[in-house]
């Protein structure tokens, strides 16, 4: 089969990196899922999250698209100071 591009996504349960020092990002119920806004900004100020680890396990395509809309919203933030 002929490709231009070719996404590998693997994973079955979403991991959150945190440690100690992250411990303040608000989390779901589970423990599992990070909580985020309409931005994709966690209740941290500089703190973003997208893909799984937001929505949980889905196909490549609404992580991809979740990678998308946070890395737009980082921009602006990092261009403008704002959201």
């Amino acid at each position: 089969m002929e490709a231009d591009l070719i996404i590998l996504a693997v994973g079955e349960i979403p991991t959150p990196p945190f440690t100690r020092h992250y411990t303040l990002i608000s989390l779901d119920g589970s423990s599992c899922k990070i909580i985020v806004n309409k931005y994709h900004q966690t209740n941290k100020e500089n703190i973003f999250a997208a893909g799984d680890v937001v929505a949980g396990p889905s196909f490549i395509g609404s992580a991809y698209g979740s990678g998308l809309r946070a890395g737009r919203s980082i921009s602006n933030y990092l261009s403008h100071g704002k959201l």
